[in-house]
């Protein structure tokens, strides 16, 4: 999606903080985000990133191709 691919044409994407924002429109509080498979469309720099990937998603979601958010609903008090 980043380098243009038609196939991502039609997709919608979203950054982990525009996911934070619908989450917390939906009553919800974003606990936690963490992206996954950062490989690049090129095989070699694939096989370079694919020792990092785990620790990259922990780390960051740019360029992510996955990005995975936890919530919680707020308990009344």
């Amino acid at each position: 999606g980043l380098l243009g691919d038609p196939t991502w044409r039609a997709a919608t994407f979203r950054s982990a903080s525009e996911l934070k924002q619908l989450i917390g429109e939906a009553g919800l509080v974003a606990l936690q985000a963490r992206g996954a498979v950062h490989y690049p469309p090129y095989a070699a720099a694939a096989r370079l990133l694919a020792p990092i990937d785990l620790w990259l998603g922990r780390s960051t979601t740019l360029a992510a191709a996955f990005i995975a958010m936890s919530a919680v609903k707020p308990t009344d008090t």
